[in-house]
């Protein structure tokens, strides 16, 4: 009875501790390391529109812009809200290298008069912002997990950080359009020709 106990346990555990050696140790994770603004300068060019505006440009969606500010040296931004087939200007801000703290940092100003400020970070393929939102009520902490899935589609995933845990608040996919792009263009390519 011993032997066939100890053959037992030896044919369950032989195969756990077998693929124990047998296992590729993981890569490590990628290493944070400072964001260039020559990465940010990928959003440059052509309208970035959330993927339930380009489905249906008359639901309400964000969309926003990106151009090179003074001597290249910043790059200016610009956040709407299209509702209604009317666009509002939401957030205008900045990124820029900043040469003290030696980070891309960025900020912008809401229409309300919060102001965020914060820095950007390269993970890997993500892009990772932190930052803090001023408002009159007090101070919220943010965080933006973005990568581009190719040059005219970007994942972005917002956190709002909760006793120092990112919790996700909203997962969502932009889409690069051409300047001027108004959803029109979509549309008459789906249409038949009479």
């Amino acid at each position: 009875m011993k032997r066939l106990t100890a053959a037992l346990l030896i044919a369950l555990f032989l195969p756990v501790f077998m693929g124990a050696e047998d296992e590729k140790p993981e890569a490590p994770a990628p290493k944070e390391e400072p964001a260039s603004l020559d990465d940010s300068a990928r959003a440059i060019g052509g309208i970035w529109v959330a993927e339930d505006g380009v489905k249906d440009p008359k639901a309400p969606h964000g969309r926003f812009t990106a151009e090179w500010g003074v001597g290249k040296k910043l790059i200016r931004s610009r956040t709407y809200w299209v509702q209604g087939g009317k666009q509002s200007l939401l957030y205008e801000g900045a990124q820029y290298w900043h040469p003290g703290r030696k980070a891309l940092v960025f900020y912008e100003m809401e229409h309300t008069g919060n102001l965020f400020e914060g820095e950007i970070v390269k993970l890997g393929d993500e892009y990772v912002t932190r930052w803090s939102a001023h408002t009159a009520a007090g101070e919220i902490k943010y965080e933006r997990r973005g990568e581009y899935l190719d040059d005219d589609t970007m994942l972005s995933r917002l956190f709002e950080v909760r006793d120092g845990e990112p919790v996700l608040v909203a997962e969502y996919k932009l889409l690069r359009k051409p300047d001027g792009w108004t959803g029109d263009e979509d549309k008459a390519d789906k249409e038949p020709a009479d």
